[in-house]
C-alpha cells in the first residue's frame, strides 16, 4: 500500500518521511520531555539532512523517488546516529556535499570544479573522523574508471584531498599547535578487531546487514532498472556501486572499530540501491514487505 501510493508521488512521499520521523523520535520526546531542545534539535537536523539526501538524487535525476530513498536513508541513520543533537552531526553534510558533485561531474566537457569539491569535502569530512580515512581511495577508484589516464583529473582530485590537511599545517605553522600529528595518529588501524565485537549494536547492525543484502540483490539484477536510464544516469549509478562495494569492505574490515556513527557514508548508496531494489520489485506484497520491515526494524533499534 505505502510504495504504491508513493511511486512517483513526492507529496505523499515527504509526508510519510516526517511521519516516520516523529515515530523514531517518539522514545525521546517522551522520556526527555516533549519540549527538550535537544531532541527537537536532532530532529530538525537529521530532516535537514535526509532533505539534503532527497535533493542530491532528486537534482541529479538519479531517482523517480526521493522521498523512498529519504525514509530508507533516516531509517539506517537514527539508529546508528541517534536521536539527540551533538555537534558533530554537522559534519555529515559534508559526505552529502561530495556525493552531489560526484554525481554533478558526469555529462560535463570540464568537470573540475565539481572533482576537486566532492574530493575536498570528502577530505575535509576525514579532518574531523580521522577513522575515516582510508574512504579517501574510494573516490581515487571511481575518478579510475570515469577517466583512465586523464592526469588533469588525477591532479585535481589529489589536490581536493590534500586541501583540508593543508591547511591544517598552515594553522600548525601559524599558532604552534601539533594539530595534524594529532589527527595522524587517530586514523583507522586495521585488525585486531575481535575485542570490541562485543560493541557492536545488534538491532542497527542486522538492520544495516539486511540493507546492505537488498542493494547487493539490486545490484545483481541491475539490469533490470538500468534499461530505463540514460548513459549518464548509468555511469551515476555505477558510481554508486562503487563507493557500495568499497564502504561495505572497509566497515566489514574495520569490524567493530569503526564507530557505529561513522558508518554515514555507506547509507547513502545503501538507500540508493535499496529503492531500487524495493521499487523494482515485480511482486507487489513482496516490496510493502521489505519497505515495511525497514521501517520497523528501524524503530525497533531506535525504542528498545
Amino acid at each position: 500500500m505505502f510504495i504504491k501510493l508513493s511511486k512517483n508521488n513526492l507529496l505523499f512521499q515527504f509526508g510519510l518521511l516526517i511521519l516516520v520521523s516523529l515515530i523514531l523520535w517518539g522514545k525521546a520526546f517522551v522520556s526527555e520531555g516533549f519540549f527538550n531542545g535537544t531532541g527537537w534539535g536532532g530532529w530538525a537536523v537529521s530532516l535537514l539532512m535526509v532533505a539534503g539526501a532527497c535533493y542530491v538524487v532528486q537534482r541529479q535525476q538519479v531517482s523517480r523517488n526521493p522521498g523512498i530513498q529519504g525514509i530508507i536513508f533516516l531509517c539506517l541513520m537514527v539508529p546508528h546516529l541517534g536521536t539527540a543533537y551533538t555537534p558533530q552531526i554537522w559534519v555529515y553534510p559534508l559526505f552529502l556535499l561530495s556525493f552531489y558533485y560526484t554525481f554533478n561531474m558526469y555529462g560535463k566537457e570540464n568537470p573540475y570544479p565539481d572533482v576537486f569539491n566532492a574530493a575536498f569535502f570528502w577530505s575535509a569530512a576525514t579532518v574531523f573522523f580521522p577513522d575515516l580515512f582510508f574512504t579517501l581511495p574510494c573516490l581515487l577508484i571511481v575518478l579510475l574508471v570515469y577517466a583512465v589516464g586523464n592526469w588533469h583529473m588525477w591532479l585535481t582530485s589529489i589536490t581536493g584531498m590534500g586541501t583540508p590537511y593543508l591547511i591544517l599545517a598552515a594553522i600548525d605553522f601559524l599558532s604552534g599547535q601539533n594539530l595534524l600529528a594529532q589527527n595522524m595518529a587517530q586514523i583507522q588501524v586495521f585488525g585486531h578487531a575481535i575485542s570490541h565485537l562485543s560493541e557492536i549494536s545488534i538491532l542497527p547492525g542486522v538492520l544495516l546487514l539486511f540493507c546492505v543484502i537488498l542493494s547487493t540483490l539490486s545490484l545483481i539484477s541491475s539490469r533490470q532498472f538500468m534499461q530505463d536510464l540514460e548513459m549518464i544516469e548509468r555511469r551515476k549509478s555505477s558510481a554508486m556501486a562503487i563507493m557500495f562495494f568499497y564502504l561495505v569492505l572497509f566497515v566489514l574490515l574495520s569490524a567493530g572499530k569503526l564507530p557505529p556513527a561513522h558508518r554515514f557514508p555507506l547509507f547513502f548508496p545503501t538507500a540508493f540501491f535499496c529503492t531500487k531494489c524495493i521499487i523494482y520489485t515485480r511482486q507487489s506484497v513482496l516490496k510493502e514487505t521489505l519497505f515495511i520491515l525497514i521501517i520497523t526494524l528501524s524503530v525497533w533499534a531506535v525504542w528498545l
